[in-house]
């Protein structure tokens, strides 16, 4: 059976083009659609480049008018009906006319934005639905925004009014969308139906001047990379959920049943920066304790609320102030949490250290996965801020993790893992004829590179169970140190009091 075609709406330009790159390079079939195929010369040399450029068909269609869309359907019909067989549909056509204040916009551009970003992804979608009852499309994405979420108000947003409000309408649409499926039955009710927030991304959409701090702006690859990875995770249980390119969950109304009244601790108001923070912090400790329980979705969005709130929100002090704050908390929590860790292992007997290790190992290194996507805007409002300035001793989350474990665990302990890693070598453990095979059977890491030809067996046993948590943290060391040397004294003063 061939494999099921992906269908981008809006691929002319910016995300809808990346999308389009992305599956051809990965060998996928793909539909792209355009306003004006006359005047699509990035989409056309794009695909001219790929290797197989005959797995990209150019269809025309305009979401903002009625007729366009009923002719594009018509076209992908007849291709259904040729064999074709749809998969994944992605609705990225869209527009933003800044600024859309409430207070000034005309009916027109009002209309505009309602009607593009709204109403003709929607019936684009509806369209290809009901093509082919027996084999519809498996998934429809609605690339969205979290400038329309409902429960997650954007104010300091100034000038998104119409914008906002069209994206809105197309979530409620979308979830709605997903019910009634549920509700048809047949194949109708595998569909997922998927809204994603992409970030702020570096398009000519996102390159407009806009009066507040978005933080770092994402490279549409980057994005789109992050959203495929979403799109292959969910399937039709998570029908009618908007989540963020990073894999960070928004908001759902088909689970609010499900997820209300489950006790789980409300989230401080902002007035209360220090009750917002140790509600953080215990909700990082809960991931810490067990990275694999499942937490429901308003718990997680919860805690990423508080960290949104304390960093964007708390107008009574410096963003910077409060990201710091987070930041040193995080660092004493983490130390905290692998204290005991340490103090475990040290009492391990040897032939079973390593097993030990690992296995400790393998659970932190989870939790600090999922704590990295929880702390994004720390990542990019305060991290990457500090690094590019060249400022030593500030790493992104995932890595201050194995900063931590490197000196509250490893230092203390890595003789000892050592030597039952040679124990283990010494047995001829089937399971276990080289360091390599060992590493491989808890973290499927292969890190040859990192041992020396010239280094004996002990230091190519210790170079290889370090560089987990080693081998990153060197890099961004290795660049600040960098970004410290080009500087002048001024700089290196005003930094760390270090002049010439």
């Amino acid at each position: 059976m061939a494999e099921a075609t992906w269908v981008v709406v809006g691929a002319s330009r910016g995300i809808g083009l990346e999308f389009v790159k992305q599956l051809l390079e990965a060998g996928k079939q793909v539909i792209a659609t355009v306003r004006d195929p006359n005047n699509a010369k990035q989409l056309s040399s794009m695909i001219e480049a790929q290797n197989n450029p005959k797995n990209c068909v150019i269809e025309q269609c305009d979401v903002a008018n009625s007729e366009s869309i009923d002719k594009f359907a018509a076209r992908i019909s007849a291709l259904t009906k040729s064999g074709t067989k749809l998969g994944n549909v992605i609705l990225n056509a869209g527009i933003l006319k800044y600024p859309n204040r409430a207070t000034e916009l005309t009916y027109q551009d009002f209309a505009l934005h309602l009607q593009t970003n709204a109403v003709g992804p929607i019936i684009c979608a509806q369209k290809l639905i009901n093509l082919e009852a027996s084999s519809p499309p498996s998934k429809v994405i609605f690339i969205s925004s979290d400038s329309g979420s409902a429960g997650n108000f954007l104010g300091n947003e100034d000038g998104y009014a119409a914008y906002a409000a069209s994206k809105s309408a197309l979530n409620q649409a979308l979830r709605h969308m997903a019910l009634e499926l549920k509700r048809r039955g047949a194949k109708w009710s595998e569909i997922c139906v998927l809204a994603l927030h992409p970030g702020e991304v570096n398009t000519d959409m996102g390159s407009i001047e806009i009066p507040w701090d978005v933080g770092v702006m994402l490279e549409p690859d980057e994005s789109v990379r992050g959203m495929l990875n979403v799109i292959g995770e969910k399937n039709s249980e998570d029908s009618g959920t908007f989540w963020c390119w990073d894999g960070r969950y928004l908001h759902s109304s088909i689970m609010t049943e499900t997820i209300a009244n489950t006790g789980t601790p409300k989230v401080p108001d902002v007035s209360d920066p220090e009750a917002l923070q140790a509600f953080l912090m215990n909700g990082i400790s809960s991931i810490l304790k067990d990275p694999e329980a499942q937490m429901l979705p308003n718990a997680y969005m919860d805690l990423y609320t508080a960290v949104h709130s304390l960093v964007i929100r708390a107008i009574d002090k410096d963003y910077m102030l409060a990201a710091k704050s987070i930041y040193k908390d995080l660092t004493n929590l983490l130390a905290d949490h692998l204290q005991p860790v340490a103090e475990k292992l040290e009492f391990q007997e040897d032939d079973v250290l390593l097993e030990s290790y690992f296995a400790e190992w393998d659970q932190y290194s989870k939790a600090a996965h999922r704590v990295d996507r929880l702390m994004n805007f720390i990542n990019r409002h305060y991290v990457k801020r500090f690094v590019d300035e060249g400022r030593r001793g500030v790493y992104p989350i995932r890595l201050l993790h194995h900063v931590q474990w490197r000196s509250q665990v490893w230092e203390k302990i890595s003789a000892r893992v050592v030597d039952s890693a040679q124990l283990a070598l010494g047995k001829g453990d089937g399971n276990a004829g080289n360091i390599n095979d060992i590493v491989e059977r808890f973290e499927k890491l292969c890190v040859d590179s990192y041992a020396v030809s010239g280094d004996d067996e002990r230091t190519r046993i210790q170079k290889s169970l370090e560089a987990p948590f080693v081998l990153e943290v060197e890099k961004v060391d290795r660049e600040v140190e960098d970004t410290i040397a080009k500087m002048g004294s001024a700089e290196r003063e005003e930094i760390y009091g270090e002049g010439e």
